[in-house]
């Protein structure tokens, strides 16, 4: 699916200049420099090195990393809001949620929805296009700096994740069974063009009737395909895969586990180096010593997704999440009344802290959290490095690996300097 026009051209000359950070490290899934900078403008990444940083092109906005480690800007492939935002919500609920997970490093937001009827999931897809469509590009105002601005596009979406409609109702997790549909093309169809170019990425549950037809058919339209909310076997899942699926959806949760006769739609996904498997770090969803031997198993290929509803970063209490009530006590969210866990509270950058614990190396874990969700989305060649020709999107890192500062086109979004 081609993304022309919709995300930001890359960088030119030092001319274009409007940012320089110096005396920072370097980290990204191809570095690890102890002392360096990078040039961008608003365009993208101009250049970057090791060492002293070149003369201050006129006007350019100069920032001293004191010796801090920058990144590329966090990619959330997977997540429904935050902040008291939804992402399945109004405009106004859509700016809230992207403010929230901004000021936790995500400079670029998949925004996921759950299963809802056909017609409201259409209305959704073009709820979210046209405000995305009208803010698309780099000369557009930031919302962080624009009360009232957009909710979309210039604020970071690179796309929408459909959780649904067509999983299976046997692994409902926190969707509605009631509004779950049978795959099929048209009804495919029928989203792709209500989404305007924004639908990038859908879940569905291959042994569904119809299924693997309709994997084939939205993979051979660009679109990235993921098993979960399902209960299919081994070679039904390795189908799916043949078939064009690319992604593992949340591993492990709403889907069966693994079993030493029937090793299910996990282990089929460990075992093609095709798919990129997500991962829940928040030690609920899957626990500790589980998600360390997970990530043994797939490295290089691990996406760190939050999958936060709108609780995230908000606090305990009651919510909703697509039409279903949702309590969130000690920071777990569960559908009101059950054990059913409904989303995480999780934020980005706590999934990358939790990686580190578990002994997952500096630069794998950012990894985990920038360029490899960037390439199984088909946007590595603008997203996840410190490349020349990447956009503009940095974290700055402090102590204990806590967010100081966030830049997304070459603008500062969050700073604790």
């Amino acid at each position: 699916m081609s993304t022309s026009g919709k995300v930001p051209a890359a960088a030119g000359s030092a001319t274009e200049a409007t940012l320089l950070i110096d005396d920072v490290r370097l980290v990204d899934a191809h570095r690890d420099t102890p002392a360096g900078w990078v040039l961008a403008g608003r365009a993208g990444i101009i250049s970057s090195g090791a060492g002293p940083a070149p003369e201050v092109p006129a006007g350019c906005q100069q920032i001293a990393g004191a010796g801090r480690m920058l990144t590329p800007g966090l990619i959330d492939m997977h997540s429904h809001g935050g902040g008291g935002g939804s992402f399945d919500g109004p405009v106004e609920q859509i700016h809230t949620a992207l403010r929230a997970t901004a000021t936790h490093g995500v400079t670029r937001s998949m925004l996921s929805l759950v299963t809802g009827s056909a017609p409201d999931t259409a209305a959704a897809l073009e709820s979210i296009a046209e405000p995305a469509d009208s803010t698309a590009g780099p000369a557009d105002p930031d919302y962080s700096t624009a009360p009232g601005g957009p909710a979309a596009g210039g604020a970071g979406i690179i796309g929408v994740h459909l959780e649904g409609p067509c999983i299976s109702p046997h692994k409902a997790g926190a969707h509605d069974p009631t509004l779950m549909q049978t795959p099929s093309t048209e009804l495919i169809d029928r989203f792709i063009e209500a989404g305007g170019g924004w639908l990038r990425y859908i879940t569905i549950a291959p042994e569904l009737p119809g299924a693997l037809a309709v994997i084939r058919h939205a993979a051979d339209r660009g679109i990235r395909m993921g098993i979960g909310h399902t209960n299919a076997d081994y070679a039904t899942t390795r189908a799916a895969f043949d078939a064009g699926a690319t992604i593992l959806t949340h591993a492990f949760n709403a889907m069966p586990g693994i079993h030493h006769r029937d090793p299910g739609p996990l282990v089929a996904a460990l075992d093609d180096d095709r798919v990129t498997v997500e991962l829940i770090l928040d030690g609920v969803h899957v626990v500790e010593p589980v998600a360390a031997h997970l990530w043994q198993s797939c490295r290089g290929r691990l996406a760190l997704i939050t999958d936060a509803m709108s609780a995230a970063g908000f606090g305990d209490g009651s919510y909703r999440l697509g039409g279903l009530a949702v309590t969130v006590a000690g920071g777990v969210a569960r559908l009101t009344g059950t054990d059913t866990i409904a989303g995480s509270t999780l934020t980005l950058d706590d999934a990358v802290r939790r990686a580190i614990g578990l002994g997952v190396g500096v630069q794998e874990a950012i990894a985990a959290a920038t360029s490899i969700p960037a390439a199984s989305l088909g946007l590595a060649d603008r997203f996840g490095t410190l490349a020349p020709g990447q956009a503009a999107d940095f974290v700055l890192w402090g102590d204990e690996m806590t967010v100081t500062g966030v830049f997304r086109d070459g603008r500062e979004m969050r700073s604790e300097r």
